[in-house]
């Protein structure tokens, strides 16, 4: 590992420490033993934690790890949790008293079969409902179906939003989707009436338990969810008033969720705190053994001392994660002073991730798998460096599966050099259907390689910052940039006295951290199947020096395989190859030797010196028109109906077009090809050097997209891209295509959608 420090090679005994000379004779060497500490739940907190004698509980495993830490600061220290489950009632915090001295660590390991840490409560002692006693406004369909049970007594008067049987999360009664009332806002006035929805008759009503209820909202448009809770119902005016304003005005789609009403389908669940007892359908004739409810939203913090009026931060160091299960923690709810990063996709500094590093420092997470979970897999705030993300299963998860999260645009830039390598990520966003898998913000230096991600309902990847208009500062896009007060989406994290008064583009980069990153040889697949207007790989405002080399992406559900979006440049996308949708590129950028399937590419930019060339544009299903220039700025894929053009600036000049050359174009429509080729060069100047031909695959529906010894590419300048090695380190792409099923060549955008 490029960052990694020394600590992490393993060896059985520590370095011997060097000879030093007092008066002419040499120092003992002293070898020194790594110490085993061995947790079962079939141990004894009272016991030693030997081999033969394992403690019970992770905390006390961490008393011991503390004193061996005390007798011996240099230990390497294995913490060994053999096959079964470990509850966690509050997070396990482990802070600066447990960094190693150089040449130690301390591993939290798998002895053998499964080791789960769960913040999940055992809910007992099921009783079923007597046919005539239910709940007022029980459905019909569950009358005489309904089991009851009392909320253990740790969950007393906790608003627990996910329940769990097992490894599978059990979904809480929810509504059927109505549409908001109300006028549907654009850019212009989206921030408007944020804390009120304006409802359908009979969809929301003042019930008893209102504090139970909330709305899963999509606010104004298709790329984020809310929940939100309700502060006040006038079902006369048939107005609601949330306790914390959405994101955007909640004009769009929404569900009602936690109501007895809708309680209406096997698998079906309510929490009525007051009541103090869980309502549940179950799928068979009863209740299983292993339902249980979360206490915590995060499971462990790794948790330095953060540095304050110019100290150094204090990192935790050397703490490592092998083999383990997480599971079982509760979906994160907003509070009134939390801080949004982009569209609220995610909130900074906070606890929703089953594992969480918040100023720490070569620290590894390793063939971990972290399932049934209501938040986040990982993130890392603050100071996070040289953390290494390797081999992990991110399944099953509310929201994302890492997230890497530094501070907000200042001259605090201390995230990064971390590497997620060879981990799979899917069915994540199943609470949060926003959250990307992979999602870096104000974090550089990072290496993104070789990871599997698949069945995702909206982005892939997101490299992110901070856009212009939050500093004040015009674009055409956003003439005026004005914004309420206090908002919670960026406004919230800005340094203000490190930043000063920046009034360009270009002024504000020094600030854009999200920069440097590599994200290579990463399989992404059956994304966007829920939400719209995003992307396999997506860029915003992240800073100069991204690279996006050598992803093959492909079965997407609408929009861009890859996109820069609004105010992103200095980045580099080169040797990917998109299925069925393409790249769109905004601003300037570099975009060369790609290899476009079905989907060609889509340029909006101000600036003709955006590098655009040596790509190559693959039609099987005879299309003959690879790439456009937009003339005015627009959104792209948007669903019809949701077009935002009448926000902008009236007066906005038209796109300056870049050169674009030294293609090859590959379709059965030759004279279609011809045409368009010929268009180009009329209007723009462009493709006079460009070809039609057939590039020459090797294998293209098992993802070997090398070209043959006789592809026109090569004259061109276009090299060939080696696809091989793509996706997981332990079974590469091309290898699981062959044992699986082939990439359709005819495929073209998918669309999905849920409710």
């Amino acid at each position: 590992m490029m960052f990694r420090s020394s600590l992490f090679r393993w060896v059985h005994l520590a370095a011997l420490t060097a000879p030093v000379l007092w008066g002419g004779e040499p120092a003992t060497l002293v070898a020194r033993e790594d110490t085993r500490i061995h947790v079962s739940p079939r141990g004894d907190d009272g016991a030693s934690g030997g081999a033969g004698a394992p403690v019970a509980t992770l905390p006390r495993a961490m008393a011991l790890a503390r004193a061996a830490r005390a007798a011996d600061a240099g230990a390497r220290i294995h913490i060994l949790l053999a096959d079964g489950i470990y509850r966690l009632a509050a997070p396990l915090v482990l802070g600066r008293e447990d960094t190693p001295a150089t040449g130690g660590v301390l591993s939290f390991e798998s002895a053998g079969g499964r080791a789960i840490v769960s913040g999940g409560v055992p809910i007992r002692s099921w009783t079923r409902v007597a046919s005539g006693e239910e709940p007022a406004g029980t459905a019909e369909a569950a009358r005489g179906k309904l089991w009851m049970a009392s909320v253990p007594e740790a969950l007393h008067g906790r608003a627990f939003r996910t329940l769990y049987d097992e490894m599978e999360r059990l979904p809480r009664a929810r509504s059927a989707r109505y549409l908001a009332r109300g006028k549907h806002r654009g850019l212009a006035d989206r921030l408007q009436k944020r804390d009120v929805i304006e409802f359908p008759a009979g969809s929301i009503k003042s019930w008893p338990n209102l504090d139970d209820v909330e709305i899963l909202s999509r606010p104004n448009h298709n790329w984020l969810v809310n929940y939100l809770s309700l502060a006040s119902v006038d079902e006369a005016a048939l107005t609601a008033r949330t306790t914390l304003p959405a994101t955007y005005t909640p004009t769009g789609e929404f569900w009602v969720e936690n109501v007895i009403e809708s309680l209406d389908t096997p698998g079906e669940w309510v929490l009525r705190r007051a009541e103090g007892r869980v309502y549940f359908w179950p799928r068979g004739a009863e209740p299983g053994p292993n339902i249980v409810a979360p206490a915590v939203t995060t499971l462990v913090r790794v948790a330095g001392e953060e540095g304050c009026g110019g100290a150094p931060d204090e990192p935790v160091r050397g703490v490592e994660f092998v083999g383990l299960t997480f599971a079982h923690t509760d979906r994160d709810a907003w509070r009134g002073d939390d801080a949004g990063l982009q569209h609220d996709w995610a909130m900074w500094d906070k606890d929703d991730a089953c594992l969480r590093f918040r100023v720490a420092e070569n620290c590894a997470v390793r063939d971990c798998i972290f399932e049934a979970a209501g938040g986040q897999g990982i993130r890392a705030d603050l100071y996070a460096r040289a953390l290494e993300i390797r081999g992990n299963t991110f399944r099953h998860l509310g929201a994302g599966g890492v997230l890497l999260c530094g501070y907000g645009p200042g001259t605090r830039d201390v995230n990064g050099g971390d590497e997620i390598v060879d981990n799979e990520f899917h069915h994540l966003g199943e609470l949060w259907w926003h959250a990307p898998a992979v999602f870096l913000w104000q974090s550089g230096g990072n290496l993104v390689a070789h990871n599997y991600l698949h069945d995702l309902p909206y982005n892939g990847m997101v490299l992110d910052g901070v856009r212009p208009r939050y500093f004040a500062i015009a674009t055409p896009k956003v003439p005026r940039p004005e914004f309420p007060p206090n908002l919670r989406e960026n406004l919230r994290l800005m340094r203000w006295r490190e930043i000063g008064n920046p009034r360009t583009t270009e002024a504000i980069l020094p600030f854009a951290h999200t920069r440097d990153n590599v994200v290579r040889d990463n399989e992404i697949h059956d994304a966007m199947q829920v939400l719209r207007d995003g992307n396999g790989i997506y860029l915003s405002s992240a800073g100069k020096g991204n690279v996006i080399q050598r992803n093959v992406i492909y079965n997407m559900g609408g929009s861009a395989a890859i996109r820069t979006d609004d105010d992103q440049s200095y980045c580099t996308i080169t040797d990917n190859v998109t299925f069925g949708v393409g790249i769109v590129i905004k601003d300037f950028n570099a975009t060369w030797n790609n290899i476009m399937v079905n989907g060609g590419l889509r340029i909006t930019s101000d600036r003709p010196d955006s590098r655009v060339e040596r790509n190559v544009y693959v039609s099987y299903t005879g299309q003959s028109r690879f790439y456009e220039v937009d003339t005015v700025n627009s959104y792209f894929g948007n669903a019809p109906g949701d077009t935002m053009l009448g926000n902008y600036n009236p007066d906005h000049k038209p796109i300056v077009p870049p050169k674009t050359d030294h293609n090859l174009f590959s379709t059965s429509d030759r004279v279609g090809a011809e045409a368009f080729i010929q268009g180009m060069q009329r209007a723009w100047g462009n493709d006079r050097a460009s070809r039609i031909g057939d590039p020459q695959f090797r294998d293209a529906a098992h993802g070997d997209f090398r070209f043959g010894e006789n592809s026109p590419a090569e004259a061109l300048g276009i090299h060939s891209v080696d696809t091989t090695h793509v996706g997981l380190l332990r079974e590469p792409m091309v290898e699981r295509l062959k044992r699986t099923s082939p990439i359709d060549l005819q495929q073209t955008a998918t669309s999905k959608d849920r409710g």
